[in-house]
């Protein structure tokens, strides 16, 4: 009998028609081996990996970005993949000759011990030496042999999904809402009562979607549990287990503004060394980070007659530590490479210049983050046209001009422009100074 699960990639649901899609996913299928929870890449990551083969039933897709090998094993398990393992010579020769980067990790290490798999029961080496007992390392192959490397060797990595069984009977549960958002008021879902795997299917999804109003509220919780579906003498008709991960919590984003209120310890201080200290209220605490304009006025001068602490605090914005590739999405859920360049931008947003992935994203307040010119990882091509479809290239910095959203940065020995009317209009060769202008 399989078990079920539930979960989501994103778990913050914007209040103005915000979408979370809810997975309800079928794991360790009878006959299963367990080592895959995706038999294919997700949508999601396809920018970041590119298909490179498929061999006795298992996909192969090689990273487009390089890593440490800790980081690379959780990106292959976050995708519901698993890094690669090589399980005999015969596979060994197939990587080979899918080798379209300067090696690639494989999911073998050792730590003050002999060299184990992540995962399988192959005892199958491809080392230039007999490996003993006690040792460390992380494999790394170029194709043909193995070699160990240090975790933090910076290496692209391929994921490998196998096949994943799943039941032959649909498989059906119950949905149960709980918390204090309100349904039909704070949100809809697109499944109330009860879900169903359809045989032969590994997974199906529900959506919920945000509600707005104008009402300046905290942050409200949607709880979502799996119960199995029973008959009149409390039988499960389920045909499946429940497993560890059967709850989720989604909370909800209210885009209303607070209102602040200020208090101050004392009124009087000291002109030695006395001290007050301000504290800014909100009315209802906010997913978002909330901006406070603090204006000091009056007859005394700061830094004269009185300093100010720091009154900014600095937390993750959007990306996660160690985590590369390219890919949009809300705070940690998106991606980036290599960031040379931040610079402000119209209403409110910030343009980052992402020079290995060859691409200009675009960060608003919120944390989400979307491509905005360029292409993921491709370079050299036709610059012109539309600027989702640009090939630019090692983008390293970039400006913009705040009264009409035109964008430009160095690509080589030429600068580029965006018109923020139509596309990419401006391109001026400084090594030859020339200047080619469109309407």
């Amino acid at each position: 009998i399989p078990s079920i699960k539930i979960s989501a990639v994103n778990t913050v649901l914007k209040e103005n028609e915000g979408t979370v899609q809810v997975d309800v996913t079928l794991v360790d299928a009878s006959g299963s081996t367990g080592a895959w929870k995706n038999s294919d890449l997700p949508e999601y990551a396809q920018n970041d990996y590119d298909f490179v083969g498929e061999y006795k039933g298992h996909k192969y897709y090689f990273s487009r970005f390089g890593t440490s090998w800790t980081n690379a094993n959780e990106n292959a398990l976050e995708l519901g993949g698993q890094m690669l393992v090589i399980d005999d010579m015969e596979e060994q020769n197939f990587v080979q000759s899918i080798m379209i980067h300067n090696g690639t990790w494989v999911g073998t290490k050792a730590e003050n011990g002999p060299w184990t798999n992540n995962y399988g029961n192959s005892t199958f080496t491809n080392f230039d030496y007999n490996p003993g007992n006690n040792e460390n390392g992380y494999v790394r192959t170029y194709g043909n042999r193995w070699y160990s490397h240090n975790n933090n060797d910076h290496t692209h990595f391929i994921v490998e999904f196998g096949p994943v069984k799943t039941s032959e009977l649909p498989s059906s549960v119950n949905l149960v809402f709980s918390g204090d958002a309100q349904t039909d008021t704070d949100y809809s879902s697109s499944q109330t009562a009860s879900v169903t795997v359809p045989a032969g299917s590994q997974s199906t999804t529900f959506t919920l979607t945000g509600i707005d109003d104008s009402e300046d509220e905290s942050i409200e919780t949607v709880s979502i549990a799996l119960a199995l579906q029973t008959d009149e003498e409390g039988n499960s008709t389920s045909n499946v287990e429940l497993s560890s991960e059967v709850s989720l919590d989604i909370q909800i984003s209210d885009d209303e503004a607070p209102v602040v209120s200020f208090a101050t310890s004392e009124t009087e201080i000291p002109e030695n060394a006395g001290s007050t200290v301000v504290t800014a209220t909100l009315s209802n605490a906010k997913l978002e980070p909330t901006t406070v304009s603090l204006s000091l006025e009056g007859s005394a001068t700061v830094l004269e007659d009185y300093n100010v602490s720091a009154i900014f605090g600095y937390s993750n914005f959007a990306g996660k530590l160690d985590n590369y590739g390219s890919r949009d999405g809300v705070g940690e859920d998106a991606r980036f490479s290599n960031l040379r360049n931040v610079i402000q931008y119209v209403d409110n947003s910030i343009l980052v210049a992402d020079k290995d992935n060859h691409t200009i994203k675009r960060i608003f307040s919120d944390g989400t983050v979307s491509r905005f010119i360029g292409k993921d990882y491709q370079c050299g091509g036709d610059r012109q046209g539309n600027a989702l479809d640009a090939q630019i290239c090692n983008v390293s910095e970039i400006a913009a001009d705040l009264s009409n959203g035109n964008v430009f940065w160095i690509d080589g020995h030429i600068v580029m422009g965006y018109n923020a009317s139509h596309v990419l209009r401006a391109k001026i060769d400084m090594a030859s100074s020339n200047m080619l202008m469109r309407d």
